[in-house]
């Protein structure tokens, strides 16, 4: 009897073995974890990491391209703080992801793996949240024409703490002002003229060039905002 157990015991341990082998969890040549990318200051003129995005309503996430050279993919994880598990929602092949599967007011939860040609996964990466809010809307000036000192007005209903006002030139992307304003929670209606801060990199727009602008909101909660749409005016 003692004969037998032990043949078992060895053949357990043997298929174990195989066992580990087989799906990779032993390996060596496993990659290492994703690292992703710090989520930069609210106000930050250069902005990384997990954020809102002005073109749709999606999350942006981002990570460091991973130095071993034999990895191709990277899989992309989310709950919702509605759910309990994490699920694989994107294979992608570069190293960030807009989600635009997401809804408004709702906090979601990323992780990503790497994966390399042979199907060997990473252990999962750091975990990042965000939640997204509305955007704000009827940007004026947009779409016309505007003075030298413009008034930036919008329309926003969430309950935000400041909002960041961006405004660069349309042909090369130079950054001109960036402000933060507080909000007045008087009112769904919020507003700054230019330069009023007096950090603008001129003192008043150039006649007849075109300018972009943009409002970020920065909600009550850490990681919680959203951004506008860029809106367009030339200097009259």
């Amino acid at each position: 009897m003692k004969t037998t157990s032990y043949f078992f015991l060895i053949l357990g341990g043997l298929f174990a073995i195989l066992s580990c082998q087989n799906d990779g969890t032993s390996s060596e040549d496993r990659p290492s974890a994703v690292q992703l990318i710090e989520k930069s200051e609210e106000h930050a003129l250069t902005e990384t990491g997990i954020d809102a995005i002005p073109e749709t309503n999606a999350i942006y996430i981002e990570w460091q391209l991973h130095e071993d050279s034999e990895v191709n993919k990277y899989e992309v994880y989310r709950r919702s703080e509605l759910q309990s598990t994490f699920v694989l929602i994107n294979t992608v092949e570069e190293p960030f992801y807009s989600d635009s599967g997401v809804e408004l007011n709702v906090r979601y939860y990323y992780y990503i793996l790497a994966m390399n040609y042979d199907h060997e996964k990473s252990v999962p990466s750091d975990t990042v949240d965000y939640k997204l809010l509305e955007k704000p809307s009827r940007l004026s000036p947009a779409g016309g024409t505007a003075g030298k000192n413009p008034t930036f007005e919008w329309e926003d209903i969430n309950q935000a703490n400041d909002y960041i006002v961006r405004v660069k030139r349309s042909d090369n992307n130079q950054n001109v002002w960036l402000t933060v304003v507080r909000a007045n929670f008087g009112s769904d209606y919020q507003q700054t003229v230019f330069n009023s801060d007096g950090t603008a990199s001129i003192g008043s727009l150039s006649t007849g060039v075109t300018y972009q602008w943009r409002v970020d909101v920065i909600g009550p909660e850490d990681r919680c905002g959203s951004e506008s749409v860029w809106a367009m005016f030339t200097v009259e």
